[in-house]
């Protein structure tokens, strides 16, 4: 247990979780004080007890999922090395929803929304909000 929790207090020192994921989600009025500490709890000690990765490797949403009746909006940062920029843009084009938009953020890594509140928000408010994809990649713009 204690090794786990050192192999990732080094990544979260380390990367930009400190101060564009932690201090945010912290600070944030929406979570009480155990729901905090239980993400990070979450994070640090229960990943390797569970069978979930397993399960999240093996499916294939271009099967599970070929069609949702609701807008869809991804969120990406050109320098997320988690989740593969390539990979998500081939489901969504794949993917049959009403209204479908693909955001890249240029400067971000993983947590686009901690790294450029500004521009999420804009997207959030004027896209998500309207339900169009006014603001998304025009590589991927899919209203219908």
């Amino acid at each position: 247990m204690i090794a786990t929790g050192l192999k990732y207090s080094c990544f979260f020192i380390g990367g930009i979780l400190i101060g564009g994921v932690f201090l945010p989600i912290m600070k944030c009025r929406a979570y009480s004080l155990g729901e905090k500490v239980n993400i990070w709890r979450a994070k640090m000690f229960l990943k390797d007890k569970t069978i979930l990765i397993d399960k999240l490797f093996a499916t294939d949403l271009t099967v599970e999922v070929p069609q949702v009746e609701i807008p869809v909006h991804f969120i990406s940062g050109r320098y997320d090395y988690t989740v593969s920029r390539g990979l998500s843009k081939a489901y969504l084009e794949q993917l049959q929803a009403p209204v479908k938009g693909f955001y890249t953020f240029e400067q971000p890594a993983h947590s686009p929304l901690f790294e450029e509140p500004e521009k999420f928000v804009q997207i959030m408010m004027e896209d998500v909000q309207n339900g169009t994809t006014a603001l998304a990649d025009t590589t991927l713009r899919g209203d219908k």
